[in-house]
């Protein structure tokens, strides 16, 4: 085998424990020794290296291990690191896919809103780290007034749909929090901003009204597009004329730019 060959061998065993058996012979890249053999040397680096990025996602998923408990969650996680390998060396970014796994691991499958408290945290994780944007400049704006505008929304924060009231699942799980833990998962369904002011983070109940205006606003659309949209002739309107300052002075949109 050549390098790039070798390299693929030897992370292919580290998560398929039957590769090194019944595939080649492991003793080709790992030299036995007195003490131990290649396959023994193999396992302590795979356990390892699993170790490794369970004790990422744990880190990462803090409420979803107090809710399943450190047995469970790090079953869960073994399985999960056996399907998906981290493809960055950072392990901060180590894995978005592990809601979406969550959502199909069938020993879960009964704790219904677990996937969606997942997909929070991970958002809630990637806001934290995010890059900070500047106020949006009033008076540049103020210019472009025959110019079709595109807002744009901070890069901390995220738009957060559940059928369970998630937000409250976390909080209850925090572990500074005193008062009643329980939660009526009846609740219905929540829209939530989650978002961050320098380093304080936030998770925002939204109403109906402002799901949407941010949801619209979330994609790169010109904003006369999102007020054809969202203005129907009839019946009750979002009132974009009030909520849009709003998320400005909230600092819920950082800038903007124009057509021509």
């Amino acid at each position: 085998m050549n390098l790039r060959e070798q390299q693929q061998f030897f992370l292919k065993t580290i998560f398929d424990s039957s590769c090194a058996s019944t595939n080649e012979n492991i003793s080709s890249l790992i030299a036995p020794n007195e003490r131990m053999s290649a396959q023994q040397q193999l396992d302590i680096y795979r356990d390892g290296v699993v170790g490794g990025l369970t004790t990422a996602l744990a880190d990462t998923y803090p409420v979803c291990f107090a809710l399943v408990g450190e047995a469970f969650f790090n079953a869960m996680a073994m399985q999960f690191v056996f399907k998906h390998a981290s493809t960055s060396p950072d392990l901060s970014n180590y894995s978005p896919l592990f809601c979406e796994f969550i959502s199909t691991f069938k020993p879960a499958e009964s704790l219904v809103y677990l996937s969606d408290v997942a997909k929070l945290e991970w958002n809630w994780h990637q806001v934290f780290h995010e890059a900070d944007d500047s106020p949006l400049n009033f008076g540049s704006l103020a210019e472009q007034q025959d110019k079709d505008v595109t807002f744009h929304l901070v890069q901390a924060g995220r738009l957060i749909h559940s059928n369970w009231p998630v937000h409250k699942i976390w909080q209850v799980n925090q572990p500074e929090y005193i008062g009643d833990t329980a939660v009526n998962l009846d609740e219905g369904e929540v829209f939530l901003w989650l978002c961050r002011n320098g380093y304080e983070m936030r998770i925002e109940p939204l109403n109906k009204n402002e799901w949407a205006l941010l949801k619209a606003l979330s994609e790169p659309k010109p904003f006369s597009q999102i007020c054809d949209a969202l203005v129907e002739p009839a019946g009750d309107n979002i009132d974009i004329s009030t909520l849009l300052p709003e998320f400005v002075a909230k600092g819920w949109i950082c800038d903007f730019s124009t057509n021509g």
